[in-house]
């Protein structure tokens, strides 16, 4: 009994053993696989946007550091004087509010101009500080024993100073004290009669009464250094 010759395409030896037909995903699910992914990186972008916005709102605000001298959080020394209205001021019954502190003579001659400066400076600042200012106490301790109510309120009005300021009168002998303890210089001029010679400084003490920074004369002609200490110590 005769044999059939192998077919040709039994005898291939190179091709493939033939192979079962492979599942293919249908354009259908595809488009639905994609949308799944495009939603699922539309929410995450919606959470992380969320967060970053969360963290911008709770971020705080307003000046990082005090541009002043660093006095080291030194308890400020007492104060106790009559102001212009003749109310009695004591430094140490202030806690809880931050104090800005300068020295100015009513009677400061024009052609001196740091007192009139002084009181535009803080008079500025004030105005930039806004609804802020009202959170601060602010006091002027005169380096004239012979500064009166009369002259110091005067002179804050005629330099525009309309906010409550306290300026703290008193004798010589209540006022040296006072000019020992912060530094401050302050003797009759040797060839003006009459006209006092001091140094103006401007003091910022904290809400437990500790001097925290000191301004020289730089503040005054850039009153923004008394507004960002104020709006730090309120913000810390």
């Amino acid at each position: 009994m005769s044999q059939d010759a192998p077919s040709l395409a039994a005898t291939r030896p190179d091709e493939d053993p033939p192979q079962g037909n492979k599942p293919r995903m249908s354009r259908q699910a595809t488009s639905w696989l994609i949308t799944a992914l495009l939603v699922v990186v539309v929410i995450a972008s919606i959470f992380i946007f969320n967060g970053l916005a969360n963290r911008a709102t709770h971020a705080p605000t307003g000046p990082t550091a005090l541009l002043g001298i660093d006095l080291g959080a030194a308890p400020a020394p007492d104060i106790t004087l009559k102001d212009q209205n003749g109310q009695t001021i004591q430094l140490s019954q202030l806690h809880g509010r931050p104090v800005v502190l300068t020295f100015i003579d009513s009677y400061c001659p024009p052609y001196h101009q740091m007192c009139q400066l002084t009181a535009v400076g803080l008079r500025i600042a004030v105005k930039n500080l806004g609804a802020q200012a009202n959170q601060a106490t602010w006091l002027a301790v005169s380096v004239n024993a012979a500064d009166t109510p009369a002259s110091a309120t005067a002179f804050l009005k005629n330099n525009g100073v309309t906010f409550p300021l306290h300026y703290l009168l008193g004798t010589q002998a209540q006022l040296t004290p006072i000019w020992n303890a912060y530094h401050i210089y302050s003797a009759p001029d040797p060839v003006d009669k009459g006209v006092i010679d001091h140094s103006t400084y401007i003091y910022i003490i904290d809400q437990q009464g500790r001097e925290r920074v000191v301004l020289d004369a730089g503040a005054v002609t850039d009153p923004h250094q008394i507004t960002n200490d104020v709006q730090y110590l309120l913000a810390h």
